[in-house]
């Protein structure tokens, strides 16, 4: 069976990350390979790293000597792979025990090579979740998970293309050559691909069952700053997929 492995490609951008739940999930070791990619961080992620390798043996730590961005970070777990199935965590995601068997299960229901699986993304509950981050919620702007999508299939898929949870066939990404590595934000550069998958065939289906939790809170000022960047990626978006509908 192809799917009687799966990998988790874990990008961590200048972030130490709480590893545990990726140490404690219900999955067997021997099932499950753990891939971080240290995006040229400044901080301890190397010494993080190091010490979950002592209790992680299926974790493959890989390091940038500068920062790239997330699709490169991205292209280089995703090329360090050895099994047919892919995972995407964002660094400031907590997975529940289950999530990766949740995911492992839906593709074998799936079987047909072609399809992803979204899965939920909700506030940490050691959060304190404020007015601004519940606005965030209703408006869209950050997922649509509160707003437009419902479980099962989602149309298109390009536009909820949310790599902080979501899994697909490797053999799909290496097809449309990976992420295009010009993108240097964590903004657009998913969109991309997914627009590129889309064209090739690519579905997916949102489960909430498999659900993630976002560790970090946002405030007013830290979305400006990223939406100042989502901008920069909306013009280059603009001249690398002209027909993109942003």
């Amino acid at each position: 069976d192809h799917l009687e492995q799966l990998e988790v490609i874990v990008v961590v951008a200048r972030a130490v990350v709480d590893h545990d739940h990726l140490a404690h999930q219900t999955v067997p070791l021997e099932q499950l390979e753990v891939i971080v990619v240290d995006d040229g961080s400044g901080d301890d992620t190397p010494g993080v790293l190091a010490d979950a390798a002592r209790t992680m043996p299926n974790l493959v730590a890989l390091r940038q000597d500068r920062n790239r961005g997330p699709a490169a970070a991205r292209n280089r777990g995703v090329a360090a792979a050895t099994a047919p199935l892919v995972l995407f965590f964002d660094d400031d995601v907590v997975a529940e025990p289950t999530s990766v068997a949740t995911h492992l299960s839906l593709h074998r229901g799936l079987g047909d090579g072609t399809t992803g699986v979204l899965g939920r993304v909700d506030w940490h509950p050691d959060l304190r979740v404020t007015p601004f981050m519940h606005w965030l919620d209703a408006s869209g702007l950050q997922f649509g998970f509160d707003t437009w999508i419902q479980p099962g299939p989602v149309e298109p898929p390009y536009a909820a293309f949310y790599t902080a949870n979501l899994s697909l066939p490797k053999a799909l990404l290496e097809r449309v050559g990976g992420f295009d590595e010009r993108f240097p934000h964590a903004a657009y550069e998913d969109m991309e691909l997914a627009w590129r998958l889309t064209a090739a065939g690519f579905r997916m289906r949102y489960h909430p069952e498999a659900r993630v939790f976002h560790a970090r809170a946002i405030d007013l000022e830290t979305f400006r700053s990223r939406m100042r960047k989502v901008g920069e990626s909306a013009e280059l978006l603009r001249a690398v997929q002209p027909d993109f509908p942003i």
